[in-house]
């Protein structure tokens, strides 16, 4: 999930192709082009604060538009993350360092573009001074611009990043999606929707490795997109990386680790276990096989289904009878959460 929403909440999504900022692609002199994401980052959270306002209307409900109107939270995004990586001669464990420093440089522009634009339009009407004293905040913004910040009190913009699994327009882009690394170099994808109801089967080649060939001249795949595959990462970088962007994203982050058939509930309880030790707000795992994938490896049989897995069956709680339990009470960024697990 990367929305977690209050009551009636929404959000507007976006995403930013990271791949279109790397200069001089797979040659020595590679470089992300951070003067042209400064550039853009205004542009974007002026957008996004349009498309807010014209879909406000387009809320069925009141108390849905009433929230929007209230917060005016926005989603801006990325995908194309480890194409961008691999243009820069990285592979995805590798490229940690830099992937921090451009969330840090897209959330601090953002939250500064904001604030300019709600000295320019308004503040969201629930704004109050308590923000600037979110955490994520003065980690994010030297002390100077905070204090200039809160001195004068505008923010267009009760949230700004959230990163979500861009499934859709990245296939349409043919990048990776979100922060994902690649699921395979070659492979195929299924669909229902793009041929009036009819499972149809798509094989997509990734268009990073085709601009590879073309511009180096070479048909050798190197190291850097071999080891940005899914199932050679390990799970710990795909947890530091999630840690290491959450750092900077006040609200999310979807995120999916693939693992193969062979995994155990060992090794899911250590990718969990993993993650609450780095901090992460949530994270997800598939395994291969768990369910009908709409990704696929070349030549899979598309209807094999011999592999079953147990469900959990839904009980009613008429039928449920006693129960023996415990109910937490957590703050969390919505308010207060409460989580109860029960026994029977």
């Amino acid at each position: 999930m990367e929305q977690p929403l209050p009551a009636n909440g929404s959000c507007n999504l976006s995403s930013i192709n990271l791949s279109e900022y790397v200069e001089n692609p797979f040659t020595r002199s590679a470089f992300f082009n951070f003067g042209k994401l400064y550039n853009d980052i205004p542009i974007i959270v002026r957008a996004m604060d349009d498309v807010l306002e014209e879909n406000i209307s387009n809320h069925p409900l009141n108390e849905q538009r009433e929230m929007a109107k209230k917060y005016r939270n926005i989603g801006i995004g990325i995908m194309g993350l480890t194409d961008m990586l691999v243009k820069l001669n990285m592979s995805y464990s590798s490229g940690i360092s830099i992937v921090k420093e451009i969330i840090s440089v897209l959330f601090a522009n953002s939250l500064i573009s904001s604030a300019k634009l709600g000295k320019e339009r308004g503040n969201f009407p629930g704004y109050s001074s308590n923000v600037w004293k979110s955490n994520i905040i003065k980690t994010s913004i030297n002390e100077d611009t905070l204090n200039k910040l809160i001195k004068n009190g505008h923010l267009r913009n009760c949230s700004l990043l959230s990163i979500a699994p861009t499934g859709s327009i990245a296939t349409m882009l043919n990048v990776s999606t979100g922060v994902e690394p690649f699921f395979m170099l070659s492979y195929d994808r299924k669909t229902v929707s793009l041929n009036k109801d009819k499972e149809t089967h798509y094989h997509i080649d990734i268009d990073c490795l085709k601009q590879y060939k073309e511009i180096t001249g070479s048909n050798d795949i190197p190291s850097t997109f071999t080891n940005s595959v899914s199932q050679n990462i390990n799970y710990k970088d795909r947890i530091k990386m999630q840690a290491i962007l959450q750092n900077y994203v006040d609200t999310a982050i979807s995120s999916t680790i693939n693992l193969p058939k062979t995994t155990t509930s060992e090794d899911i309880r250590n990718i969990y276990i993993e993650a609450w030790k780095n901090g992460l707000k949530g994270i997800t795992v598939y395994v291969e096989g768990s369910r009908d994938p709409i990704l696929s490896k070349d030549g899979e049989n598309k209807n094999n289904n011999s592999q079953c897995f147990n469900c959990i069956t839904p009980i009613s709680r008429k039928t449920l009878g006693t129960t023996i339990g415990s109910t937490f009470c957590k703050k969390c960024a919505c308010g207060t959460m409460y989580i109860t697990c029960n026994n029977n």
